[in-house]
């Protein structure tokens, strides 16, 4: 008796402990993106005191206000089969995401990365559809596709970019005009819905939007009219009316395909030796960092804002206002 009693205990202890670690695995994982903020996984520091505003101290105090859970949402990530696109659906569905919908133009990629995806969240976690994103049918038909299957689009990730000067139409097509159509296309169906269910649109850059990348003077451009697509419909005067928030988060160097390759591709082969060497002067962040990044944007991010992630940091940036940054030489009249 005095025997059964004792193994009844411990079967009962070794459930206990096997259930315990298991919520602590799973609360460790859905509450990752306020953590980015708090225990310093991200931890913001101060990059440029006339640029950017140091989170440091509010994080110290508290996480700010959550806007938008990610749990149960459906996302559409343009550039998703790999690298950061990649990273982010893991790092949605990690916290709870209902579906992810990668898209890209190369399909044995997008699948690979759907059934790895599909393999750790579950066999309807994600799919993938063909998307050129310089295709305004492309586009459409992947909304239509949504809203048929799953009712709407709560989040849509506009991460797709080439950095390729030696095809600078292309690169205009992909980088600057296909956001300008996501965002387009992607506001007319995510405000058709109830107004007051978050939804977002990220728009991703590159950090020389804060300054420039002068060997890849076609990147550095496609990246400003990032910033400057998303002032706009992230403003008060669309936001009002949508009920859509729109950011940017300009990415610093990272540990993808667009660098790896980008030594070969711009205008003459100094510039494209010199792209390579510039970005790649410093420790090159992680996918998975952006990932992050991302899920912090979609929890927190007001409309209209602009971030940084570099370094493995996460900033919000100020771009500064005009009458701050000009300083009047002469009176024309």
């Amino acid at each position: 008796m005095v025997w059964t009693h004792i193994h009844r205990t411990i079967a009962t202890l070794t459930q206990t402990l096997i259930r315990s670690i298991s919520t602590k695995k799973f609360i460790t994982s859905h509450h990752e993106g306020r953590r980015l903020c708090c225990s310093g996984t991200l931890t913001p520091y101060e990059r440029d005191k006339n640029e950017q505003e140091d989170l440091m101290k509010n994080c110290e105090k508290k996480c700010p206000d959550e806007i938008m859970d990610p749990k149960n949402k459906v996302a559409l990530i343009t550039g998703g089969t790999s690298g950061i696109g990649f990273q982010t659906a893991n790092e949605l569905l990690c916290n709870g995401a209902c579906h992810v919908i990668l898209t890209g133009i190369d399909d044995c990629a997008g699948k690979a990365a759907c059934e790895q995806l599909n393999a750790s969240y579950g066999s309807k976690s994600c799919s993938y559809i063909h998307l050129n994103v310089i295709s305004s049918e492309d586009f459409k038909g992947v909304f239509k596709y949504a809203e048929r299957k799953f009712g709407s689009i709560d989040i849509l990730f506009n991460n797709a970019g080439i950095l390729e000067d030696k095809k600078w139409e292309l690169e205009v097509e992909t980088n600057m005009k296909s956001i300008i159509r996501s965002n387009i296309i992607g506001l007319k169906h995510m405000s058709k819905y109830e107004v007051k269910t978050p939804r977002i649109i990220i728009n991703m850059s590159d950090v020389c939007a804060l300054g420039a990348l002068p060997p890849a003077p076609v990147y550095t451009a496609t990246s400003y009219g990032v910033l400057g697509i998303t002032k706009c419909f992230g403003s008060k005067y669309h936001y009002n009316d949508t009920g859509v928030r729109v950011v940017a988060l300009c990415c610093g160097a990272t540990r993808t395909n667009l660098i790896k390759t980008c030594n070969k591709k711009q205008l003459t082969e100094k510039w494209s030796q010199d792209t390579f060497e510039t970005l790649t002067a410093r420790p090159l962040q992680k996918a998975d960092v952006v990932g992050k990044a991302v899920l912090y944007l979609i929890r927190f991010a007001n409309s209209n804002t602009i971030w940084t992630v570099e370094n493995s940091h996460l900033y919000k940036t100020k771009l500064p206002k005009m009458a701050s940054i000009n300083s009047m030489i002469k009176k024309l009249c």
